[in-house]
């Protein structure tokens, strides 16, 4: 028989989720800081946005920001695969792709492990190397989980699934997991959490919900898919207390570093 629960007991995990915020490393923006407090131990986000709009840039340097702090990360790269290298590179020194050195792609502090397509055929592969490495990360990222399901059937709960393992593992490894997921087509302008594909799944088993939202420069263009650099991360769902609901960002051209508000006018856009 379930019986209800004591709000002494209750205060403990309060208390316990406090402590977890102080030694949170930063997502690298701080205005995304203050709506969810960095990358919790514990905690499972999932990161979407429309398509091509720059989530695995993002990841990138949420992921780079963590190796400042001097955190390790590990990266599943399924959908940019091979490409991660110069993202991360470019992320890193804040320079164009084509100026990218052979000295500079291959420069590795040991912060930032990657795994490619090849290293990670399924969720049978995925979820022993979370397992048995997990604990030595920070964060982990995957990039993206529609990889795991896109060819099987009955899509929407295998990804529910691969999403309840996820959650547990990040509680029992206590390190932070980052799950990018792909919009619906039939997004419109302004997307929400019910545009995830697989939406039910992702607001049933993330603590943060994070989508990144980017408008087209000719929005009555569907042919052009230039998008403008100014964009917004919004947090529909968080555990933390969302003390602030949206955070500006602004990407660059040529470039994956992305810039937040706190340090935009510091740096140029060029």
């Amino acid at each position: 028989m379930i019986q209800p629960r004591k709000i002494q007991n209750l205060s403990k995990e309060v208390l316990e989720q406090r402590e977890l915020e102080k030694i949170s490393p930063s997502t690298g923006f701080k205005e995304l800081d203050e709506c969810i407090g960095g990358f919790l131990p514990k905690h499972l986000y999932t990161l979407s946005g429309p398509t091509n709009g720059g989530k695995t840039s993002l990841a990138c340097n949420f992921a780079d920001a963590l190796r400042k702090q001097g955190r390790r990360v590990l990266y599943i790269a399924l959908e940019p695969d091979i490409n991660v290298v110069s993202i991360l590179a470019s992320v890193r020194l804040n320079k164009r792709f084509s100026e990218l050195t052979e000295d500079e792609l291959t420069y590795d502090e040991g912060l930032i492990d990657v795994l490619l397509q090849e290293d990670v055929k399924g969720v049978s592969q995925l979820v022993p190397i979370i397992k048995n490495t997990g604990h030595n990360y920070s964060l982990i990222v995957i990039d993206h989980i529609g990889y795991f399901v896109s060819s099987e059937n009955n899509t929407a709960q295998n990804q529910a699934n691969i999403l309840k393992l996820l959650a547990m593992l990040a509680k029992q490894l206590q390190t932070a997991v980052l799950v990018i997921a792909h919009p619906r087509k039939d997004v419109g302008k302004y997307m929400t959490v019910d545009d995830i594909a697989g939406s039910a799944a992702f607001k049933q088993d993330s603590t943060e919900v994070l989508l990144l939202h980017r408008f087209k420069e000719k929005e009555d263009d569907e042919l052009d898919p230039t998008y403008k650099l100014e964009a917004m991360i919004s947090v529909p769902k968080t555990k933390t207390g969302n003390r602030k609901a949206t955070c500006k960002i602004w990407f660059q051209e040529h470039k994956a570093k992305i810039l937040g508000s706190e340090h935009v006018y510091q740096e140029s856009f060029v």
